[in-house]
């Protein structure tokens, strides 16, 4: 199979510069985020208690497998993010239990 060569003139290009798009990108309205706030109010309280924590955290994993990737990525990272903060959470107090500040004596 034979290919000739393509020739586009400069009249054709001036045409495709100065058209514009029906719709702009920015004109699409965003879609409202998977995760409820009651979710993200109710889930924020377990911070403090890690090991609850992590628990839902794999009920939730399993429980929303066969949701649409956008879904599961949106709670993944919601998930995620409060088992970060209930860790350095968590280390702290372990580092304040096991070495306290000593006192002074005067």
């Amino acid at each position: 199979m034979s290919l000739g060569k393509v020739v586009v003139s400069a009249e054709e290009i001036s045409q495709v510069d100065s058209a514009e798009p029906s719709s702009s990108p920015s004109s699409v309205g965003t879609l409202p985020s998977p995760v409820p706030w009651w979710a993200k109010f109710a889930l924020s309280a377990f911070v403090l208690v890690l090991p609850v924590l992590c628990l839902i955290t794999i009920i939730l994993r399993i429980a929303f497998l066969h949701q649409p990737p956008r879904f599961r990525y949106a709670w993944t990272s919601f998930l995620s993010t409060l088992l970060i903060i209930s860790g350095f959470l968590t280390t702290a107090a372990a580092v304040t239990v096991i070495f306290p500040c000593p006192s002074r004596q005067s």
